[in-house]
């Protein structure tokens, strides 16, 4: 279990960086990978699931309402193991 745990970290910050360093280095703005919504000063929150995926927290939210699962990759994803994201 602790060898799986490892992994998963090792998938999440492989994913969520790559995300991220194409976002900013390429100057385009964070946005939700579902309603498209920009990170700015309107006090938009995003959180990324282990498998690196970005959404809103109101997209992530609605989503695992209805499926325990990261709507773009199907990962089996859990609220409590989102991480918010501080950019």
């Amino acid at each position: 279990e602790e060898k799986q745990k490892e992994a998963d970290k090792m998938e999440f910050e492989k994913g969520k960086n790559k995300y991220l360093a194409d976002q900013v280095e390429g100057g385009k703005p964070v946005e939700c990978m579902i309603c498209y919504d920009v990170k700015d000063n309107n006090g938009v929150e995003f959180f990324v699931a282990k498998c690196g995926h970005m959404a809103c927290g109101k997209c992530w939210d609605s989503c695992l309402k209805v499926r325990l699962e990261c709507p773009m990759c199907k990962k089996k994803t859990r609220p409590k193991q989102l991480i918010r994201l501080f950019i």
